[in-house]
């Protein structure tokens, strides 16, 4: 087996006839590179929603809450996207989480990738900082009193 990191033929091809891969894509990065910035953005997903599952708990002090909040935001951008809502779909977060998405020489719509970096990290930090501030101000309950025992 030959061991190069270069698109294959069939990748190639299915790109060119069934417009499955952006033709851009294959010709700006190697298969490697477009792995690891998908797997980025998947990380950086992966954790904005669950400080927002986090954000969710705190805030409604149940765990279902939590899982309708993230879900909520996951099903309205999605909505937003196909329901045309949105004209510039570069603010949803679907369209800056999958590589085929973004701009390489198309509509200017699109984001770019270092737009999307820059635009997942501050809403994971701007989510933190929220999470951090309602942690502070959460008076917790354990469940359970000193009469008990």
């Amino acid at each position: 087996m030959d061991f190069q990191n270069l698109w294959s033929d069939g990748s190639k091809t299915i790109s060119k006839e069934l417009n499955k891969m952006p033709i851009e894509i294959i010709s700006y990065m190697s298969p490697l590179t477009a792995v690891l910035i998908s797997s980025l953005f998947l990380i950086f997903n992966f954790t904005i929603l669950g400080t927002v599952f986090y954000i969710g708990i705190i805030c409604f002090r149940k765990v279902y809450m939590g899982f309708i909040t993230s879900s909520f935001i996951i099903i309205m951008s999605i909505a937003a996207k196909y329901m045309n809502l949105i004209k510039y779909t570069k603010y949803l977060l679907a369209d800056n989480i999958l590589l085929f998405n973004h701009n390489f020489r198309r509509a200017n719509t699109l984001p770019t990738i270092p737009y999307s970096f820059i635009y997942l990290a501050s809403i994971i930090v701007i989510t933190y900082i929220l999470g951090l501030f309602l942690f502070k101000r959460q008076d917790f309950d354990v469940g359970g009193n000193n009469n008990d025992y």
